[in-house]
């Protein structure tokens, strides 16, 4: 079984008169962060909402990262921020699009969604700017609790390791302040330990997941120094460039061998591992499980 996925994503969007347009929206996100404010102060579990078109909210009562205000459901995160930068590449909206819309609704169609909210709800939309996205794929084949950091090659400077048990559960690749950094772990102990994101037993399940083998993840999240380096500046960019930026991550940034010569560089590379960097070369974005059915299994796992 291999599941290729976009399971995370992350954009600036530049508004047309941002200050003018969104002064009634900003003003009203003021009030709201105030009263999430004193709520917090009193220690009161209430939540403060605001509503976009037909999408609901939650205003954080603090900002961060030159953004004023923060807004999330179980969907879509926005930051907003309270004027307009001098700074050209800092756009005053940025928008993280949360795993749970990207498997429900499909990559593109949950970009096309977050895009339509802001430029109906905040203002005309005149540019978008990548700066993050998590590639990933899914996969049953390959025992990675039993593969030895040599087996591996690529562009990497250090390696960590993870374990439960006293058996290895996750391996990193990189570090979280550079470029690119991979992680390969163990997802269905992930999701049993944590009790969260379930539905992914039904994903695994429709595509072919017999329950004998653990469901590995190897994901990479990328950057906006990466987009930079290889030309990529929108969301469009990107997401017309997958299958190319995948095999360059797993042909080149990262490549799993069988060890089998005495210089790395020359050995043999894993089967398994050649056939998940092909899985971009077809892939389609479409949604993988029903809104009602993942909110259905985030609720009985919740009680």
């Amino acid at each position: 079984m291999y599941i290729p996925m976009v399971d995370a994503l992350a954009f600036g969007l530049d508004i047309e008169a941002y200050e003018d347009v969104a002064a009634l929206v900003l003003q009203q996100l003021e009030q709201c962060k105030e009263t999430a404010k004193n709520r917090m102060k009193d220690k009161s579990p209430e939540k403060v909402t605001c509503k976009l078109g037909e999408m609901v909210f939650e205003v954080l009562p603090n900002g961060a990262n030159g953004y004023a205000y923060i807004l999330h459901n179980h969907l879509f995160q926005l930051k907003l921020a309270q004027f307009r930068s001098s700074n050209p590449n800092y756009y005053p909206v940025q928008v993280i699009i949360k795993a749970e819309a990207l498997w429900s609704l499909s990559p593109e169609e949950a970009f096309v969604t977050a895009y339509n909210l802001v430029n109906g709800q905040i203002g005309t939309i005149i540019a978008n700017k990548i700066s993050r996205i998590d590639l990933c794929c899914h996969m049953d084949t390959i025992a990675f609790d039993t593969v030895h950091l040599d087996n591996f090659k690529g562009n990497y400077r250090n390696t960590n390791t993870r374990a439960f048990n006293r058996v290895v559960s996750g391996i990193e690749f990189g570090n979280r302040s550079s470029k690119v950094y991979c992680r390969i772990y163990d997802k269905t102990l992930e999701v049993k330990q944590k009790g969260r994101k379930l539905w992914f037993l039904d994903i695994w399940r429709d595509n072919g997941w017999l329950e004998k083998n653990p469901v590995w993840n190897v994901e990479f999240e990328l950057k906006r120094e990466f987009f930079s380096h290889f030309g990529l500046d929108c969301v469009e960019d990107v997401f017309g460039s997958l299958s190319s930026i995948w095999h360059y991550l797993m042909d080149e940034w990262l490549v799993l061998t069988q060890n089998d010569r005495t210089r790395i560089e020359n050995a043999t590379i894993c089967t398994e591992w050649l056939t998940a960097s092909k899985q971009f070369d077809h892939y389609i974005s479409r949604p993988l499980i029903a809104q009602d059915r993942q909110m259905e299994m985030e609720a009985e796992a919740l009680i």
